[in-house]
């Protein structure tokens, strides 16, 4: 299993040369503040609140995924009330903080908590994508490209539906792009990947050639792939105005969920750098680790490899190599996980009793 862990970080590290993972947040700030004002640990700067109205706040529930990195921090919740219309989070898109090439990334999760209050109109309402305006700006959005678009589902009103749109400019019936295939329950979570493709062509049409995309649900064995998988839905129309983004943001609007919970904002410039893999499951029980289905001496000299000491004095924990014979969730392989380790022992070929670390934190 370790060498698996090699060639998969050997791997993951291939798959990002040439692309660049901007922005994260996994809103590690304190519950209950706004989420304008707070700043970004990558980027050194803070989120910008746009327009008038009570702002997006900090939520504490993390929003898991399977196959994709292990969220961290808390989240956002944006609110659907009167009192937060229009009100608008950007945050620089990272790099430069000014794209007009190329192809920009953005991932999240997402959860409605409480869909009351959603639009029944048949182009429904956004709550996320990127801006051409820069995150000091002061109004709302009324430019945006790659738009999160959300509305009730036509089939089942007590479900939704979600698509993607590349402006936000043209009529109905519009540029949107619907999946009309799913529909998605309160308390579902979700996670998203989107994409804007600036195309700067000069013949037929260059204000009308740029692409939106897409990938609701994707497969987890697609994360960290260095090519994006064919995109189910996109969307193309008037691209987005000044041909640039500046932002990415995040939308409260009045005809949104009473509550939508957000985590794990992600931007960059590849499919990889936006769909991070969680690290290989452990083998049951988690002490097995060279899967062969029992906790030997094998399994102990691994235990040995890895084992720091009582608080690692010397700094030499990898959390990567040795996550699954941690037992304790602190940062060092002691004498309290030998001793989780011991009662999973099973010796050689005889198989270990798969639910015996069933009582322990998860790796």
């Amino acid at each position: 299993m370790i060498r698996w862990i090699v060639v998969l970080t050997a791997l993951a590290v291939a798959s990002h040369a040439g692309a660049e993972l901007l922005v994260y947040d996994g809103f590690d700030y304190t519950q209950g503040a706004n989420l304008g004002g707070q700043i970004n640990p990558i980027l050194s700067q803070p989120w910008g609140k746009g327009s008038s109205g009570n702002d997006t706040t900090i939520g504490t529930e993390n929003l898991a995924v399977a196959g994709l990195a292990a969220p961290a921090g808390n989240s956002v919740l944006l609110s659907g009330a009167n009192t937060s219309n229009g009100v608008v989070d950007r945050i620089s898109p990272g790099g430069t903080g000014n794209f007009s090439t190329g192809t920009l990334y953005y991932s999240l999760v997402f959860k409605v908590t409480d869909m009351a209050g959603l639009s029944t109109a048949e182009t429904g309402i956004f709550f996320a994508g990127f801006n051409n305006s820069a995150p000091t700006a002061t109004q709302g959005v009324t430019r945006a490209c790659a738009r999160l678009q959300m509305r009730t589902s036509l089939l089942d009103p007590a479900r939704f539906q979600l698509g993607v749109r590349t402006d936000n400019v043209a009529a109905f019936p519009s540029t949107i792009a619907w999946d009309e295939t799913r529909d998605f329950a309160v308390g579902e979570t979700i996670f998203v990947v989107a994409a804007y493709e600036f195309n700067k062509t000069v013949d037929p049409d260059p204000m009308n050639d740029d692409v939106a995309k897409i990938w609701i649900k994707p497969d987890p064995g697609t994360f960290g792939a260095a090519d994006p998988p064919v995109a189910p839905l996109t969307s193309t129309g008037s691209d987005i105005s000044q041909l640039q983004i500046q932002s990415f943001f995040l939308r409260q609007v009045d005809v949104a969920p009473t509550v939508t919970v957000v985590d794990e904002l992600r931007n960059g410039t590849s499919w990889a750098d936006v769909t991070p893999p969680g690290a290989p499951a452990c083998n049951e029980p988690r002490f097995d680790v060279d899967g062969d289905h029992d906790v030997d001496g094998n399994d102990f000299a691994a235990y040995q490899r890895c084992y720091t000491g009582d608080g690692d004095p010397s700094g030499a924990y990898d959390a990567e190599a040795c996550r699954c014979l941690n037992s304790d969730s602190e940062t060092d392989i002691d004498l309290t996980d030998l001793v989780s380790f011991a009662a999973c022992a099973s010796g050689p070929s005889v198989p270990a009793d798969a639910a015996c670390d069933d009582a322990l934190p998860p790796p």
